[in-house]
Order: structure tokens, then C-alpha cells, then sequence
């Protein structure tokens, strides 16, 4: 049988010679045959998350108890092969779901939904050996329950005085070694930070960041209308973290208090919250490390 790459010069052949027509672009003829010619290569979930674009999607619906909190930890695997140019060609969602012993199935409604979020995702193009590549991975997508709406709006201050703005996040710790720790932004970029275990610099310390920073954390506190959500999300579990996020303006505050809350239907705007404040406060430094990690004043 004669293979694609075979058919794909036979076709460029005959243009030139027949066609009277530029010669095609051989470094272009070669990008496609490559393209054509190559099995999807295997990359694995660190390097998936890194080259997805946006938020991971999730399937939200109504489930029995036990299914739920199944689906809402381990989800639906897809099988996902995308092309050299990011785009997903392909996804299969799996009924089986990985637990023992394997008496659980995803309902059979969900998958067509499921399919259709992973096919609507983008990734930024794998490459090897600088060359951009078909890949082939899982996607784990969760199933959420319905989410909690608001149970009343309450209007998001405009801020009148910058120094009034301070933001807080605290992580507690876990059983097992989940970072504790607390970081305080304000308004004129300066952080203030307690590290108090499983982080990389423990006790006081503070910084500064851009007041641009403060400035995009209330823009995305306003978006998730933060003062209209609930005071508390929280599951009943025992032994996970408790994180907790606040914001004050002009002697204006609220608190959100997140125990496992998307479990329960707690909006995925406070999750992203809580990454923002890590973010634009730089407190991974401190609570991970990386090349910037120094002692800074007390």
C-alpha cells in the first residue's frame, strides 16, 4: 500500500513538472511530511498542565453522594490526541473509573459532555527536538456539583483610599505535609508573610510588589464578586487544609472560608483567587523556592 508521505511527493511532483508552476517550498514540504507521517508522542500530566491554555474545564451535575465525591477527586479520564498545532483532534472519555473495587461507572450522559469540554481546549504546541509534534495524554475532568450561587448581591466597593486595601490568605496545614503559612498584601505593594511548616522559609518576613499587582488582585476580587459569595464552603471531611482569603477596603471587609469546597458547589472564582494572591504576591518563593528565594529584612 503506498503510504501517505509516498502520495504527498507524488503530488508535489506532477505541480512542478505539469503544473508550470514555482517549485513548492521544500522546508515546507518536509514540516508537513513530518507532520503527517509521525505517531502521537506520550507526554505526561506535569507537561500537559504546563501547555494547557486557561483553566481546566469541569462537568458540573447532580450525583449520588458517593459517585460525586469519586468524580469530583479522580474524574473522567480522556484519552486526548492533539495536533502539532495544539489543537485536540481527538477525546475519548473512559466509563470505568480507576477504584477498587471497580463496581463504579461514569454515568453514561456525561461523556458526550465531557468529550465535547475536552475537545474545546487548547494547548500550546509540544515540541521535540525544536520541532512541534502530535501528543497523546489523559485529562482528568472533574465532576462538580451544581454550584452554590450567591444568596444575595452585595455590591463591591470602590476604592477611595489605597492604603485601606489589604488582602489575606491563609493556608493551615494538614495530615500529611500540606505548606501553612499566611501572606498579607497591601495597598502600596508591601507583603508581609508568616511561614509556619512544610514551606521552604519558616517565621516574618516582608517584600514589596507592584502596586500593579494590588491593582489586578481587587480587579479579580471585583470580577468574582467576592463580597456577594458565601462566608463558608465547607465539606464534610476531616484532616485536609483550610484555606482562608480576605479583602478590606475603606474599612469594608469579607472573608471566604474554604474547606474542600468544591466538593459542595463553592464557585471555582475563590480557588482561582487564592492562586491569584499566591501569584502577585510572589509568595511562592518563600513557600516553594525558586532562584529569587533569599532571606529579606524582618
Amino acid at each position: 500500500m503506498t503510504s501517505m508521505k509516498t502520495v504527498l511527493r507524488l503530488i508535489f511532483a506532477s505541480v512542478f513538472l505539469f503544473g508550470g508552476l514555482v517549485a513548492p517550498d521544500l522546508g515546507q514540504i518536509n514540516s508537513t511530511l513530518r507532520q503527517t507521517d509521525q505517531s502521537p508522542v506520550k507526554v505526561s500530566y506535569e507537561e500537559v498542565s504546563s501547555h494547557r491554555i486557561g483553566r481546566q474545564p469541569v462537568v458540573r451535575a447532580q450525583l449520588e453522594p458517593t459517585l460525586a465525591n469519586l468524580l469530583s477527586f479522580g474524574g473522567v479520564t480522556v484519552e486526548v490526541e492533539v495536533g502539532p498545532d495544539g489543537v485536540v483532534r481527538s477525546a475519548k472519555a473512559l466509563e470505568r473509573i480507576e477504584v477498587d473495587p471497580p463496581r463504579w461507572k461514569v454515568p453514561l450522559s456525561l461523556l458526550p459532555q465531557v468529550e465535547s469540554l475536552v475537545r474545546g481546549t487548547r494547548y500550546e504546541p509540544f515540541e521535540r527536538d525544536g520541532h512541534t509534534v502530535s501528543a497523546s495524554f489523559a485529562e482528568h475532568i472533574s465532576v462538580l456539583p451544581l454550584e452554590l450561587k450567591p444568596e444575595h448581591h452585595v455590591p463591591f466597593p470602590e476604592v477611595k483610599d489605597w492604603d485601606s486595601v489589604v488582602i489575606k490568605l491563609a493556608r493551615t496545614g494538614c495530615f500529611g505535609s500540606c505548606p501553612s503559612y499566611e501572606v498579607k498584601v497591601h495597598g502600596d505593594g508591601t507583603v508581609r508573610y508568616k511561614g509556619e511548616s512544610y514551606v521552604v522559609i519558616l517565621g516574618d518576613h516582608h517584600w514589596s510588589v507592584p502596586q500593579e499587582n494590588v491593582r489586578e488582585l481587587v480587579k479579580l476580587f471585583r470580577e468574582a464578586d467576592y463580597y456577594s459569595l458565601r462566608d463558608e464552603y465547607s465539606a464534610e471531611m476531616t484532616d485536609n487544609p483550610l484555606y482562608t482569603s480576605s479583602i478590606q477596603i475603606d474599612g469594608k471587609s469579607k472573608t471566604v472560608k474554604d474547606y474542600v469546597g468544591v466538593i459542595i458547589g463553592m464557585p471555582l472564582e475563590v480557588s482561582d483567587l487564592e492562586s491569584a494572591i499566591d501569584r502577585l504576591s510572589e509568595v511562592q518563593r518563600w513557600t516553594r523556592g525558586n532562584a529569587d528565594t533569599a532571606p529579606h529584612e524582618q
